[in-house]
């Protein structure tokens, strides 16, 4: 379960809902907080947009934070292969 990829992927997902996570609480409260949460709405798209705007610089950070979790849990960051063995040409 915790191989590198499954480590990226709660990486990014807990990064990218970051920005709705005050949004989603007032959304649960009494009715002021739901008012704050109207108005708050705009500093979301916006916060949403800036990573939108420069995604690779935002995964290079989730990226070294997944590597870092990886290594204290074990797990290295290993690239599948592209293509299989080539079974039927000489290996020069």
């Amino acid at each position: 379960m915790m191989n590198f990829q499954n480590i990226v992927f709660f990486i990014v997902l807990k990064n990218g809902l970051h920005p709705l996570s005050g949004l989603a609480s007032k959304l649960q409260k009494r009715d002021q907080y739901i008012l704050d949460a109207y108005n708050k709405i705009d500093d979301v798209v916006a916060d949403i947009q800036e990573i939108r705007d420069d995604v690779k610089k935002a995964f290079y950070v989730w990226h070294e934070a997944s590597e870092t979790l990886a290594e204290i849990v074990g797990s290295s960051a290993d690239v599948p292969r592209v293509c299989r063995r080539q079974s039927l040409r000489m290996n020069l």
